[in-house]
């Protein structure tokens, strides 16, 4: 097929960055006899505040008050979820839809029990052949590189440094930490690891090569090399690789698999874009300024050709020919000479290969490439943009795509035999102000929209992803990120504020996503380390932000970013912290992996801890002296304030996820058997139930008598709070595990989609 003008979509396949995610579920403990009350010698587990080295506050305070009408997760430090403005009671339409991201891209691995998918946004999960779910493992922190397989382990690694590996039956067997970041440099690598029956050899981008046993993960040797270090081969003892220093030349390198002594290197002219290949004479590699190498396996080089530009796949062999991809959207088939046989318009990923056919994505889809005569022999499209690495196995080929999917195809004619969608273990709660809806993108990316248009104008500049809901002050919107900070930064001030309340008109479309193409940066106003990962929201009172992080819960000063105290939580904690007062004293609640912990709100310290026999995931809210949770443990309780006694529980029929509403006497909460019930708070008498067709996840939001709540049969629902009848229901595109914010007339949400839905009346409603 001789070359002719290209209609391909250039696509820059440059270093994959590393995005976070929110915070992931809490471990779930092993369960214990019965919950139980215990009171805390008030000594014991405050931290003081001692300012941390990287702490960067501005040179004057800002303004620490809450801002707009629902600037928190639970809107007020309470978490009650409950407005005295109206929100829509009649049927709604969309005012606006924006995107704030997707799950990102699915990392597929294939091994004798079967195909497993890392996830971008930090989960293994084991499948079956039909592609049903075997068992789900929570990471660390998010993946953006495609886990190795071998008959006894399955190996993953996240942006953290964290390797883990796991069993075939999803028992965790070790788990080892690598300095900084862990991520492959091109996106044609697809995964920084390669594995033998005995030794797993990670690609890291400070430490080098590092080896670990297969088996307990004990470190084998690490070498250190210059540069980013592209994925390892391993053959016949030998660990390959190639280098990019960006400074300079690179280097295929060559490594003993005992002990990683270096046995040879060959110079790569400005450095290597891609892994190398490595064949039974040959090694081949390719660089940035569209150099294809070929070196012999003692590293002596063979010969150069240049392909005009930016090698951007990583070679592989078939019909007797070398075969690569460039970044303008061509594929080259080079004699083993060197020489040129044939250019294609066809743009490629890195392709695997099996008898002479090429299988790789290209756009939004996947091809099958007959290296032979050059004919493409089927395409499939799907959902996204399809990258390294593509797995075959049997009759199967698994690819995953950006779009949160992944699919098993089949080789001989591309159908799709079947497709897995990634869902995120939480989904963003939207916050708002006077003026705008700010919301955490499934990626890790906070977005500040105005209510008024729907346009997508904010972003932080934030250096990391952020974890958890923020909390919106006059001075700042103040928000926990990946990298172990709190930052505050200048909210939104954009546009005019929103009709009140809104309305559904003609304009803007319900169906219109408008998009920003310059967005203005907003300033940083102050940073704060908090030592350790933040693992909830951001809750909020008298001036004070109280966050989790690595088992802690710390209270900075939200006016200068001041850490006031930190004390030990003693389990992990994904919820967002209530704060209440009972006899004149501050109390902050927190759920944690084994139970319920109050603290002191002046000090920090301890006042009670109520032992759950499993997580609470469910965020406290607090009214009237009481806290009321749910837990994975199906039951909903009810807890004085003061020292943690139950007061009342209510079991339902499945985990407690959702985060209970209070308001006027009543708590709203909704669980995993898909029914939202409605409770009287004083004593837990089930006042009315409404059956969804799908867990509800959703934390209910209370406005003017009416309570709003999702559920995964992909429905926003519109309750009485007296009776539970159904004012309305809307459906949506996704399931609708996020939790309602109820302004300007309108509710906000997000589905998991990642979409952020502004729902309100029509003109004519």
């Amino acid at each position: 097929m001789p070359s002719t003008p290209r209609l391909t979509r250039r696509r820059l396949l440059g270093a994959v960055s590393s995005l976070a995610l929110g915070a992931g579920c809490s471990a779930r403990p092993d369960p214990s006899t019965a919950p139980s009350a215990t009171a805390t010698d008030e000594r014991a587990s405050a931290t003081s505040a001692t300012p941390h080295s990287d702490e960067t506050p501005t040179a004057g305070p800002i303004d620490a008050s809450l801002a707009g009408p629902w600037p928190t997760f639970g809107r007020d430090p309470g978490n009650t979820a409950t407005t005295d403005a109206s929100g829509p009671s009649a049927p709604v339409d969309a005012y606006w839809t924006q995107q704030v991201g997707n799950v990102g891209l699915q990392y597929p691995a294939v091994g004798p029990a079967g195909p497993y998918v890392a996830t971008r946004r930090g989960a293994l999960v084991a499948l079956d052949a039909s592609g049903e779910e075997r068992w789900l493992r929570a990471l660390d922190d998010e993946v953006v590189t495609a886990p190795v397989v071998t008959p006894d382990r399955v190996v993953v690694g996240t942006v953290s440094g964290t390797v883990t590996a796991f069993t075939p039956a999803g028992e965790k067997a070790w788990s080892a930490s690598l300095p900084e970041r862990l991520f492959a440099p091109h996106a044609s690598d697809g995964t920084v690891f390669a594995a033998t029956t005995e030794t797993v050899v990670v690609a890291h981008q400070s430490t080098g090569v590092v080896a670990f046993d297969l088996a307990g993960g004990g470190r084998r040797w690490d070498t250190a090399l210059t540069g980013r270090v592209h994925r390892p081969r391993v053959v016949d003892g030998t660990v390959y690789v190639s280098t990019d220093p960006q400074d300079g030349d690179g280097a295929v390198v060559a490594l003993s698999l005992d002990d990683g002594t270096e046995r040879w290197r060959a110079t790569v002219p400005r450095g290597a874009s891609v892994a190398p290949t490595v064949t039974e004479t040959d090694v081949y590699t390719g660089t940035h300024r569209g150099l294809v190498l070929a070196v012999d396996r003692e590293g002596r080089e063979r010969w150069r050709t240049s392909v005009d530009d930016w090698v951007s796949t990583t070679p592989v062999v078939a019909a007797d020919a070398v075969w690569v991809g460039t970044l303008d959207g061509r594929l080259f088939a080079l004699e083993r000479d060197g020489g040129r046989r044939a250019t294609y318009d066809l743009e490629l990923t890195t392709p695997v290969v099996r008898d002479d056919v090429l299988y790789a994505g290209s756009g939004e889809g996947v091809v099958a490439f007959d290296a032979a005569d050059g004919a493409v022999r089927w395409r499939t499209d799907v959902d996204g943009h399809v990258s390294p690495p593509l797995r075959l196995a049997g009759d199967r080929l698994y690819v995953g795509a950006d779009e949160g999917d992944a699919y098993a195809l089949a080789v001989d004619d591309g159908r799709v035999r079947w497709s897995f969608t990634a869902r995120p273990a939480t989904t963003p709660s939207p916050v708002v102000d006077d003026r705008s809806v700010y919301v955490e993108g499934l990626s890790g990316s906070l977005h500040g929209i105005v209510v008024e248009s729907g346009k997508d104008l904010w972003r932080p500049g934030l250096v990391a992803g952020v974890v958890g809901t923020p909390a919106v002050l006059a001075g700042g919107v103040v928000t926990g990120l990946r990298n172990r900070r709190l930052a505050a930064t200048a909210p939104l001030d954009y546009g005019d504020p929103p009709r009140d309340p809104v309305r559904v008109t003609p304009r803007p479309s319900p169906t219109e996503t408008p998009v920003a193409i310059d967005l203005p940066q907003a300033d940083r106003r102050w940073t704060t380390g908090l030592g350790a990962l933040p693992t909830g929201g951001v809750g909020f009172a008298d001036g004070a932000a109280y966050v989790p992080a690595g088992g802690e819960l710390v209270r900075v000063d939200a006016a200068t970013g001041r850490i006031q105290w930190r004390s030990n939580v003693g389990s992990a904690v994904g919820t967002t912290p209530a704060v209440g007062e009972i006899a004149n004293e501050g109390r902050v609640v927190v759920g944690g992996a084994d139970g319920i912990t109050a603290f002191g709100t002046a000090e920090g310290r301890r006042r009670w801890h109520v032992e759950t026999p499993a997580a609470v995931r469910s965020s406290p809210a607090v009214r009237d002296g009481r806290v009321v949770v749910g837990g994975d443990d199906s039951v909903v309780r009810a807890l004085a304030l003061g020292d943690g006694t139950e007061r009342w529980r209510v079991e339902t029929g499945g985990p407690v996820l959702s985060s209970p509403a209070v308001s006027s006497g009543m708590a709203f909460v909704g669980s995993d058997d898909g029914v939202v019930r409605g409770f009287a708070l004083a004593d837990g008498t089930e006042r009315w139930r409404v059956e969804t067709d799908g867990p509800v996840r959703s934390s209910p939001a209370v406005a003017d008598g009416t309570v709003f709540v999702g559920s995964r049969d992909r429905h926003l629902y519109a309750l009485a709070a007296a009776d539970g009848s159904v004012r309305w229901r809307h459906e949506l595109d996704n399931w609708v595990d996020g939790s309602p914010a109820v302004a300007h007339g309108a509710v906000f949400v997000t589905d998991q989609s990642g979409a952020c839905h502004c729902l309100a009346t029509s003109t004519d409603g």
